[in-house]
């Protein structure tokens, strides 16, 4: 079997999931997003518990990949993320550009570039540890890397996502919407299934 394909199931699951999201967002849409936001909170307090209650041995960044990596709980975070924005931007299909000026959206760049960095290179100092050498991260940074990992890298990707449709992208928009990744994309996609 293919070692990657876990990813396949994972995202069947999230995806039956997703009506009991999309349907109250289309009818009720104002409980819609709280239901959202009470998934994406336990779907952040499940990791971190976990993560907390097995600290006895460091299992790397995204804890033990069978018993852990692969769940569909600790994979929802960003499903739910970008429910929310396609909701956000069915809402905003009249309005070709978003209601900011400049000087918010240059602090949404900002902001957005350090969380995606910080998701990144915050590890940096422990991304090769050694056990033998004791450079091992504190719990309580295991803890929260694992429960909002998912959820800052996704939040600064939906900025990018909402401001590039938007007309809010700029140079960045130019740069990812160059016609020469559509071929590589499609390839590497179909590597990825194959």
């Amino acid at each position: 079997c293919l070692s990657h394909s876990w990813y396949l199931s994972v995202d069947m699951q999230l995806f039956i999931f997703s009506p009991l999201i999309i349907y109250p967002l289309w009818k009720y849409p104002k409980f819609g997003v709280i239901l959202s936001g009470i998934v994406t909170l336990f779907a952040t307090v499940t990791p971190l518990a976990i993560t907390w209650e097995r600290n006895k041995v460091y299992e790397g960044w995204s804890g033990d990949f069978s018993a852990f990596y692969i769940k569909p709980w600790n994979r929802i975070q960003p499903y739910i993320i970008g429910l929310l924005v396609g909701f956000f931007l069915y809402k905003m299909k009249n309005k070709p550009k978003l209601p900011i000026n400049w000087i918010v959206n240059s602090i949404c760049w900002l902001v957005a570039g350090a969380v995606a960095a910080s998701c990144i290179y915050g590890i940096a100092d422990y991304s090769n540890v050694d056990l033998n050498t004791g450079i091992v991260p504190e719990l309580y940074q295991q803890v929260l890397y694992v429960g909002f990992n998912r959820l800052a890298w996704s939040l600064a990707v939906s900025w990018v996502i909402v401001a590039c449709i938007k007309k809010k992208g700029g140079p960045i928009n130019e740069f990812l919407s160059w016609s020469g990744f559509a071929p590589v994309a499609r390839l590497s996609y179909c590597m990825y299934l194959s």
